[in-house]
């Protein structure tokens, strides 16, 4: 059976009859305790649990922005995390963040280590590199203009770099060689998939993949075979599912799997 463990969140009353904790855009799994993780709200900030959902705690109430757009945990030292704020869901209550905070001690405390300016309003997706603490990567949009794109820290997130400029939507990373990362991105037609084999210092667009009507892309990769890559694409003209693709040669080549159901519907 399946339980809701979200935080109770606010009631609802337009039925009168139940909780709404709105929408949980990241969770971040602590590597040895199974009973801690955190969640991140789309406008709630990051909650945390140390008994599987049973009791919550807010992390994140007096930093500069509670606009979630994803937590990532250090798989090294599980007291580090980072929160990338401001929510990319492309929605119009996707509020705008103002940048990444790090804390090094499981979240009791926060220290903004990259500004708004530096790497964007929206945050979609921060990855700790498991073979390389310093080695953290983080993917933006920018709705209004300013910095969005791909964006690498070598020391920990004390500074930052842009290496892709360009709406990015999803990021994933290789089980097998850390430095292979695939990004995508989310804008409003003929979206992209690209390919590095250095940690994000060089990109190349995946020409093998060919779909000309593709909105937002969220990619998956299997921890079992990383070869084989998963774009959800949205139809850009019909907000509904263009398809599910998939590639089983690490990019080069890529085959629509279904375009049912249409999950994002």
């Amino acid at each position: 059976s399946r339980t809701s463990v979200n935080p109770t969140g606010m009631f609802y009353q337009i039925t009168n009859a139940n909780y709404l904790s709105g929408r949980t855009n990241a969770m971040a799994l602590h590597p040895t305790d199974s009973l801690t993780f955190y969640l991140a709200a789309a406008q709630g900030g990051v909650w945390k649990t140390t008994d599987n959902g049973a009791n919550w705690t807010v992390l994140t109430d007096g930093i500069g922005s509670i606009a979630s757009g994803d937590i990532a945990i250090d798989p090294n030292n599980p007291n580090i995390l980072y929160y990338g704020t401001g929510e990319q869901n492309y929605s119009g209550d996707s509020q705008y963040g103002a940048g990444i905070f790090k804390s090094t001690n499981a979240g009791a405390t926060w220290t903004n280590i990259a500004t708004a300016a530096t790497v964007g309003s929206y945050i979609s997706k921060i990855i700790v590199d498991p073979s390389n603490s310093n080695n953290v990567y983080c993917t933006t949009t920018s709705y209004t203009g300013g910095s969005y794109g791909f964006f690498r820290s070598t020391n920990a997130g004390a500074s930052w770099s842009n290496t892709l400029l360009q709406d990015l939507s999803s990021l994933v990373m290789s089980s097998v060689n850390t430095q292979i990362l695939y990004v995508s991105t989310g804008t409003f037609g003929a979206s992209k998939i690209y390919k590095s084999t250095n940690g994000g210092g060089i990109w190349t667009q995946l020409l093998g993949f060919t779909p000309t009507t593709a909105g937002r892309i969220q990619l998956a990769i299997s921890s079992a075979n990383a070869n084989f890559i998963y774009a959800s694409c949205e139809n850009y003209s019909t907000s509904g599912l263009l398809g599910l693709y998939r590639t089983t040669n690490a990019g080069t080549n890529w085959t629509a799997k279904a375009g049912t159901e249409n999950l994002t519907g």
